[in-house]
């Protein structure tokens, strides 16, 4: 039974705090005579299923999943790492410890405008646009892994995902009774509480759920995260040939936006909210699914799988960086429809495999704004009410059409060869009706066919390497076409309809394998992405008519080398690295007032250095060290200012009794309570720091299984 988060009252004062520090680490200096004997497992860390024979991982692995014999980069956060770390922020808690993860939205490669990665639950996408913080817009509790494919994949990721693709696999039903009740608690009177489980009934059909509830109030002035999560999961096999699962979830998540700080203010005091400003977000998250699976034949497989994710959110005041409020209700619906039908047969001839199928996608997106009844000094302490609508601006309906049929053939011309060959069929439509008296009414269709190759060689049965060539496309989005453009008056709004998809082509290569003499797993990515056509935004010069325009005017290369190591260095002794070496450089980037040609894209540390130790000095008793670094890296595209983030530390350490019917943890996260910010932005005369900062935190939590 998966273990889930549950906290009792930590202390929260510094000296108190100070001797819990103490007393556990001193006990664990204590414990280590007592350190099992036996090997430790090797945590699966680079690649899901075994990794011990190549030919096992190829027989259980689909198309689309990161398994050992694929010709594609990523990692896995199994399980057990997500019981470690028992994460209340994606973004600062989880991405750290995963190569290739960039500083801004992306994986791979920064760019907070830019959707270069693909977001999917159990293979699904579940929205049009791609971002980090959607992992914590699934249950937490109910993740079973998170896969993260770097690049462009296979067939099966989107096309525009260069940066890579984020798959939340959720849990299946156990195969026997098992319930799980736990408790947490933590600074800053954070809580949260779960309750899950799960049987396989006598007629083979089985169940999981889970509910659960956070209240975060946040180390930061006018801060905070609360959500009510529960989800559930029911199927089985109707007959000996089919699978059937279907699932519901539920979030309802209420966050509130502390703001920015200057220079001045986060030297003064780096816990205050923005003076001035207000913001609060509500989104509730309603998503049912459907997986089917059925054999045809001795070698033959049919699979369906569907969702519909429906995001009602409405948010108060502002809920981004800003530097002036601005006094508004914003209310909106977001209608995700996504599906895939997908036929494998296998072949004796080569050991081949052919894949075909077709990927659905509908996004509706329907948003109002309104202006708040209240005054900006009633607004500014929490005070909101609906007023009129505003007709002026984000008052519109758009949909996003794709549908996208795909083939892949892969095939073994000798035993230690495998060929992989597969193409995408890309069409994506747009269709905008604005209801503001702008009228920027607009319809754009985008078509294009890309090719992923690769191929994977096998050294022995424990390490291969493999290659990969891959083609994608990002067609501009609603909100690029629509903010673009020469704009005369209010009812004559010329769209930019002529903009051209970013093009791009990636080349990887990659070694993977075990070491059984040093124990030692590893997975070493090297790659390269050409983009050319990249769309850019400007000011509009005197003689235009407008504000903002965006352009095709950006050619970039993006490369590095992503390193994923884990090793048993004694037994009782741990060891993981991650590691991203990164450059992602204009090789053109120029208008007639500035040229940035050459230049590095801003938010491209160099190095990313995640290392993890974990010990275990007894039967049940395990602590993980954490140490997370990033060197410097430029906040804008001029190169004009360069920051970097000093190491943090993390502790976290728990037992399990010897027969795991309870457990319980302790954790301090930024251990030597460094002042730091996650994110900067501005521009050169006027730099400031976003939230995503927090001194020492302290969690602890226990959890009883019956």
């Amino acid at each position: 039974m998966s273990q889930h988060s549950c906290y009792f009252r930590a202390p929260c004062a510094r000296r108190p705090l100070s001797i819990a520090v103490a007393a556990a680490l001193g006990w664990l200096c204590a414990s280590q005579a007592l350190a099992q004997q036996t090997e430790a497992s090797l945590k699966e860390t680079t690649v899901t299923g075994s990794v011990s024979v190549i030919e096992e991982a190829r027989e259980v692995s689909t198309l689309g999943s990161l398994t050992m014999d694929k010709p594609m980069a990523g990692s896995v956060l199994t399980r057990e790492d997500l019981d470690i770390i028992k994460s209340a922020s994606a973004l600062t808690e989880l991405m750290s410890r995963v190569p290739g993860v960039s500083k801004s939205r992306n994986m791979r490669i920064s760019a907070g405008g830019k959707n270069y990665t693909d977001n999917r639950v159990d293979g699904l996408r579940v929205s049009p646009t791609g971002t980090y913080s959607f992992v914590d817009q699934t249950n937490a509790a109910d993740i079973d892994r998170i896969e993260f494919i770097n690049g462009p994949g296979s067939v099966l990721q989107s096309s525009y995902a260069i940066g890579g693709t984020i798959n939340v696999i959720t849990r299946d039903p156990p195969k026997k009774r098992a319930f799980s009740v736990s408790q947490e608690v933590g600074s800053s009177d954070f809580y949260r509480t779960d309750l899950s489980g799960g049987d396989t009934l006598d007629n083979g059909f089985g169940y999981v759920f889970d509910a659960n509830v956070k209240r975060d109030n946040a180390w930061r002035e006018r801060a905070g995260d609360n959500l009510d999560a529960f989800s559930i999961k029911f199927g089985g096999k109707p007959d000996a040939a089919s699978s059937l699962y279907v699932r519901l979830e539920y979030l309802n998540d209420e966050t509130y936006y502390p703001g920015q700080l200057t220079q001045a203010q986060f030297d003064a005091d780096w816990q205050q909210a923005q003076p001035g400003v207000y913001g609060k977000g509500t989104s509730r998250y309603v998503t049912p699914s459907i997986h089917y699976q059925r054999a045809v034949g001795e070698k033959g497989e049919f699979v369906f799988a569907a969702s519909r994710r429906v995001v009602d959110t409405t948010t108060f005041g502002n809920t981004a960086t800003y530097t002036s409020f601005s006094n508004t209700i914003g209310v909106s619906q977001q209608t995700v429809t996504s599906s895939q039908a997908m036929y494998r047969q296998e072949f004796d001839v080569m050991k081949s495999r052919l894949d075909v199928g077709v990927e659905y996608l509908e996004s509706v997106s329907d948003s109002t704004q309104y202006a708040n009844t209240f005054s900006i000094a009633q607004a500014l302490l929490g005070n909101f009410a609906q007023g009129a609508l505003n007709t002026k601006s984000n008052n519109s309906e758009s949909t996003e059409t794709s549908t996208t049929p795909f083939v892949n053939y892969e095939f073994s011309p000798t035993d230690k060869l495998r060929l992989h060959a597969g193409v995408r069929l890309d069409s994506i439509d747009y269709a905008v009706d604005d209801r503001s008296t702008s009228n920027k009414d607009n319809a754009k269709t985008f078509t294009k066919a890309v090719p992923k190759l690769g191929a994977t060689y096998e050294f022995n049965a424990n390490n291969l390497m493999w290659v990969s060539y891959a083609e994608g496309f990002l067609a501009p989005s609603v909100s690029t076409l629509l903010s673009s453009g020469t704009v005369g008056n209010l009812k004559n709004y010329v769209p930019a309809s002529d903009l051209l998809p970013e093009e791009m082509k990636t080349y990887e290569i990659g070694f993977r394998g075990y070491l059984p003499a040093s124990k030692l797993r590893y997975d070493v990515t090297v790659y390269k992405t050409d983009i050319v056509n990249m769309v850019l935004q400007r000011d509009c010069y005197a003689s235009e008519s407008c504000y903002r325009i965006n352009e095709n005017v950006g050619q970039m290369t993006a490369k590095g080398i992503e390193t994923g190591l884990s090793a048993s260095a004694t037994p009782w002794l741990d060891l993981g690295v991650s590691h991203t070496l990164a450059s992602a450089n204009y090789g053109y980037y120029k208008s007639a007032t500035y040229d940035y040609s050459g230049k590095s894209n801003n938010f491209t540390p160099k190095h990313h250095l995640n290392v993890r130790a974990t010990f275990k000095p007894a039967p049940g008793w395990k602590a993980e060290l954490e140490a997370n670094y990033e060197s410097e890296y430029y906040l804008d595209a001029a190169n004009s200012k360069a920051v970097s983030q000093p190491a943090i530390y993390n502790l976290r350490a728990s037992y399990t009794d010897p027969g795991k019917r309870w457990s319980a943890w302790l954790h301090l996260l930024n251990l030597a309570n460094t002042k730091y910010a996650t994110r900067m932005s501005g521009s050169a005369d006027a730099w400031t720091y976003n939230d995503g900062y927090t001194p020492l935190t302290v969690r602890a939590g226990v959890q009883y299984n019956f």
